[in-house]
């Protein structure tokens, strides 16, 4: 008969089964599996959650003479790159950025966000994920004070990243950032050490990292 039917039922068992292997709920839709499921093939329609973390971490100290109103771009010494599988793909960005400031100054210090497409060019301000055009004021992701201590105005400080981006097309994205700061003068910012970067154990030496991980819904 090549008439459709329709069969319903409440549960289905195995033939040799104790128990029901599948519980069909027509309330809500939803099927419920007695325990963990291996799929063979190809499925579709399912959220898949995270798809692939990856991380940099940048153990080095660098540092740069950086005027104020200008950014400091890190592309060319930390980046991570990510090669996404779907158009609908997001990018969940994490940052972790150790500073230090030149001695005798402290300041807000920002960090704008930023992407490159496609593997190469430039890397440019990802506008939702940097603050709102206001005038001549600089669009960054966050800022946070390094060096103002009454006490020792060497002292560090760290940066958070916290960032999810709809890139819009599979393909490879690059993540970075640059800094900045508010001094009204040309002044020396550092990654992953103080000013103060003296031999001794009561220096330190800090880590910067940049994690991106894949979510398909």
């Amino acid at each position: 008969d090549s008439s459709m039917s329709t069969l319903k039922t409440g549960a289905l068992r195995g033939t040799s089964g104790t128990a029901d292997s599948i519980q069909l709920h027509a309330s809500n839709q939803s099927v419920t599996f007695p325990g963990d499921v291996t799929v063979s093939g190809t499925a579709t329609g399912f959220s898949k959650g995270i798809t692939q973390i990856v991380q940099t971490t940048y153990d080095q100290t660098t540092s740069n003479s950086t005027a104020t109103e200008t950014l400091w771009d890190l592309s060319g010494t930390i980046k991570r790159d990510i090669t996404t599988t779907s158009n609908s793909s997001k990018v969940l960005v994490f940052m972790n950025i150790s500073l230090g400031i030149e001695e005798d100054v402290g300041s807000d210090v920002a960090v704008q966000l930023t992407r490159q497409d496609g593997g190469s060019g430039s890397f440019d301000l990802i506008a939702g994920a940097n603050g709102a055009a206001a005038g001549n004021r600089m669009r960054v992701h966050t800022m946070c004070n390094v060096g103002n201590d009454p006490n020792n105005t060497w002292r560090g400080s760290a940066a958070t990243v916290c960032y999810l981006d709809a890139p819009g097309n599979a393909g490879t994205y690059s993540y970075s950032f640059k800094l900045g700061h508010s001094i009204g003068s040309t002044e020396t910012l550092y990654i992953n050490r103080t000013h103060d970067d003296t031999d001794a154990a009561w220096t330190q030496r800090g880590l910067t990292n940049i994690i991106c991980a894949e979510l398909q819904f």
